[in-house]
């Protein structure tokens, strides 16, 4: 038969303080910037994302899709 010990110790874990993992910016042009920021702007209505504060950061880009249309691509690799 098995028992749980009900002895009673303080105990704690020591963390450090760490930098989140940061990406490089993608170069892009102005016209692109603007249009990402549309995209990026219909996201919360449309209940993908929500607005949140934090220091970590990924990298986001425009790939153009072959109907002319783009799609917003995300860099997690950090």
């Amino acid at each position: 038969k098995y028992t749980v010990a009900q002895t009673k110790l303080n105990h704690a874990i020591k963390t450090y303080p760490h930098t989140p993992p940061v990406s490089k910016l993608y170069p892009g042009n102005p016209n692109i910037h603007s249009k990402m920021r549309l995209i990026i702007n219909k996201l919360p209505d449309a209940g993908v994302v929500h607005q949140f504060q934090s220091t970590y950061v990924a990298s986001a880009f425009l790939l153009e899709k072959k109907n002319h249309s783009w799609t917003l691509l995300i860099d997690y690799k950090k």
